[in-house]
């Protein structure tokens, strides 16, 4: 049984970088140093300074290898727009991040652990974020099991805490020091955010609940029994929203269901889910596919839940941009199954906030 406590604080301010421009949120908190939450989804990075959900900024996860030849001499005819054109040289090796590592054919590392990228796509977003000296990270990792999951946060601690990070952005060189590492299992955070947010949320210190994060590559299932969670129920299991693209793909005669063309229509409102395929000349109108497709999947993603989740839990909370997209479906489901649902919002952003509440309050602790 692994215990993580926080109590609640209001948010740090966060500093504009030149890709957007970002309000500056009022702050009553003095931190030591800044506090920056990573949360690696499988398509998009999601990364705040702060608790507030406007200010939550989302990096497709894109890497591309380059050679620092290759990053120095691209011209950029965009220089000013580092959230479109991010690129970093580290330790001798050129990368391509975001948006530009699409253009550039980059990976999604859809078969790699999520560690094996983590320290530049770290880089990327200090450089976005235009952070330099001291600063502590949260980061969330996925529970596939208790000897993985250590492991991996071994790897991320070596790499990143107590070590002062440089590396070249456009030639320039930048440099933090990473103060703190807080290595938190994905989705397990959100509780921290739906605490704060929403006067309505269970009582968390008082009761158990399942916390469903239906990611891209992953659903994680955690237990937690008053803000403890119970290590030895939690899951990860590789049925997620990867799964229910290909299954699309394969309705409509289309494999490439990692295309983010087919996920943009797929997770388009009603009535703007058409998709033309690449080479066809005629389109598919995804609303006459998706609904038996949905129902299909969303009773396949209850009945893992059930089979996995413990008798003394009714409460479910539901999380992740797959969460979102099944919510309606689900909510039945488990209505029907006799549990209570609750939905953290904003899905696709609750874990990341939750991270920042929880490495920050750590923080406040421990500078006392």
């Amino acid at each position: 049984m692994s215990e993580f406590g926080i109590e609640q604080k209001e948010p740090q301010a966060v500093k504009n970088y030149p890709a957007k421009e970002i309000k500056q949120p009022a702050t009553k908190v003095k931190l030591p140093y800044p506090v920056l939450s990573v949360d690696l989804g499988t398509t998009e990075t999601k990364a705040c300074l702060n608790a507030n959900p406007e200010y939550v900024e989302f990096i497709p996860a894109y890497v591309k290898e380059l050679s620092v030849n290759q990053v120095q001499g691209v011209i950029q005819p965009f220089a000013s727009d580092v959230y479109s054109n991010l690129t970093v040289e580290y330790r001798g090796k050129g990368y391509a991040l975001g948006n530009r590592a699409e253009d550039e054919q980059g990976s999604l590392g859809l078969t790699e652990s999520k560690v094996a990228h983590a320290v530049v796509k770290v880089l990327g977003i200090v450089t976005l974020f235009e952070l330099t000296g001291d600063v502590a990270l949260v980061i969330g990792l996925p529970y596939l099991s208790l000897e993985q999951f250590e492991s991996e946060r071994e790897q991320l601690i070596e790499a990143l805490e107590f070590h002062t990070l440089v590396w070249n952005f456009r030639k320039q060189t930048k440099e933090i020091s990473v103060q703190e590492v807080f290595v938190i299992p994905e989705g397990f955070c959100s509780l921290y955010w739906a605490q704060q947010s929403d006067s309505k949320a269970p009582l968390f210190e008082k009761t158990s609940v399942a916390i469903i994060d239906i990611g891209h590559r992953t659903t994680d299932m955690l237990s937690v029994n008053r803000f403890n969670l119970a290590v030895g129920s939690t899951l990860s299991i590789p049925f997620a929203m990867s799964e229910f693209y290909r299954r699309v793909g394969e309705r409509i005669g289309f494999g490439n269901h990692e295309s983010s063309c087919l996920i943009q229509a797929v997770t388009a409102p009603e009535g703007d889910r058409f998709f033309r395929p690449k080479g066809r000349r005629k389109g598919i109108d995804l609303d006459e596919v998706l609904p038996s497709l949905r129902s299909t999947f969303a009773e396949e993603v209850c009945d893992k839940v059930i089979d996995w989740l413990p008798e003394r839990t009714r409460i479910v909370c539901v999380v992740g941009g797959g969460g979102e997209y099944f919510w309606q479906e689900l909510k039945e489901l488990f209505l029907e199954a006799g549990l209570k649902p609750y939905l953290i919002e904003p899905c696709r952003k609750a874990t990341a906030l939750g991270q920042w509440l929880y490495g920050s309050n750590q923080l406040i602790k421990q500078h006392r």
